[in-house]
């Protein structure tokens, strides 16, 4: 279960991913699905052996993530308070993403 948002504004990419996973009903906490390659913010979700490229959310938890994003573009928040509203919003409305969030920004 996954919940892995991304913004781009001002020039600058931010992202955001929980920390929840689950293998084998298995509950544990992952060290996070964000990672770095040169210039590039990665987010994963599923396997994480093939991972899927970030468009604007995915996971598990995107549809209330994206509907956070959207709520939130009148530009009275900065692009790290939208992600943190958008995965608190995907934590407190489905069962699959949780805390700690993860955030980076290039």
């Amino acid at each position: 279960m996954t919940c892995i948002v991304g913004i781009a504004q001002g020039g600058k990419v931010w992202m955001g991913a929980d920390s929840f996973a689950l293998a084998d009903s298995i509950a544990y906490s992952c060290d996070g699905k964000l990672f770095r390659r040169g210039e590039f913010i990665i987010g994963t979700c599923g396997d994480w052996r093939y991972g899927q490229i970030l468009f604007a959310s995915i996971g598990s938890g995107s549809h209330v993530a994206m509907g956070s994003l959207y709520e939130s573009q009148d530009g009275r928040l900065d692009p790290k308070a939208r992600l943190d509203r958008a995965l608190r919003a995907a934590e407190a409305l489905t069962d699959g993403v949780r805390a700690p969030f993860i955030f980076d920004q290039e």
